[in-house]
Formats: C-alpha cells, structure tokens, sequence
C-alpha cells in the first residue's frame, strides 16, 4: 500500500510556482516577433540599394532608407578628406558629430553599408539581433559580394522615424 501511495504523488502533476522562466519566454517572443519586423524591413531595404541598376538613384535610396541625420552624417563622412565644397577634415567631423555618433565607427572614406566602392552581387549573409535600446534595434550583419569573394562586417541600428523604419547608424 505504501508503495502505492509513493507512487500516486510520483506520478501526480507538480504545482510548479516559478513564474518567472514563463514571464521571461513570453518576453523573449514578443520581443523576437517585433524585431522580426525591423530585420525583414534591414533585409529588403539592403537588398534595394544593391539592385538599384541606375547610380543616380542610389543617393535617393540611401536617403529613403536611413534617417535624416545618418544620411547626413554618412555624407559627410563619405566626404572626409575630399577636395570638394561639402568637404571637411576628420576633425572638423569629429568636431561635428562626436556628441551623436561614435565617429570612430563612422567608415570614413568609405561606401555606404560597404568598405568598397564597387561591388558586383551584394547579397545579406547575415542579420541577426545584436541588441535593443532605446534607439531602436542594432544588427549584426555580414554583407557577401558573391562574384568578388568579399565579406563586409557592419552593425546596423533600425529605428523609426516619421512613422517607419530607417537606418540610424552604421558602424564600420
């Protein structure tokens, strides 16, 4: 008899009080469904400044797809050193947005989301969550040029302004 009084409560549901390793899985969803939404809009918005065929359009694209204050920042950045009007030196950008960007992350002189000036097949090799902050949600991401056999290692910030999704920093 006793064996079988053990063996009711072995066998009997467990009234399991912790709470909290469920509270922290249903965070941790609803957490990944929102970002999903930032790194399907990363994903597509990459993918259409690579495919843009006509090189006038790019400059459009890059300002629809990034904040007005990245684009302005990754302008002047592109610009560093460059005997042209909007040009400056790297202090004088260092001067200019060290209180908003980590300017040592900027990519000076280089494209933008690449180091390279030319690519050929840019494809998104990886995206995936780094963090999120009150800024929006940064990516790790690895761009692969597929005919020219390079990687471009970036961290990619999504926030929202005016009511969608744009790139608020690179670093490089």
């Amino acid at each position: 008899m006793s064996a079988l009084v053990c063996m009711v409560f072995a066998c009997a549901p467990q009234n399991n009080t912790d709470t909290s390793k469920k509270a922290v899985n249903t965070e941790t969803v609803l957490a990944d469904t929102t970002v999903s939404k930032e790194r399907e809009w990363l994903m597509q918005s990459i993918n259409r400044y690579f495919t843009t065929t006509e090189l006038g359009m790019l400059d459009e694209v890059r300002r629809s797809i990034s904040t007005s204050a990245y684009y302005q920042y990754k302008t002047d950045a592109m610009q560093v050193g460059l005997d042209v009007e909007e040009g400056m030196s790297e202090e004088e950008f260092d001067e200019k947005w060290k209180g908003r960007f980590d300017t040592s992350k900027a990519g000076i002189g280089l494209g933008f989301l690449i180091s390279g000036q030319d690519w050929d097949s840019i494809e998104v090799e990886k995206c995936k969550v780094a963090s999120k902050t009150a800024h929006g949600v940064w990516f790790d991401v690895v761009l692969k040029d597929i005919t020219l056999q390079e990687d471009y290692i970036s961290k990619i910030l999504v926030d929202v302004e005016e009511g969608k999704f744009a790139i608020a920093d690179v670093q490089q």
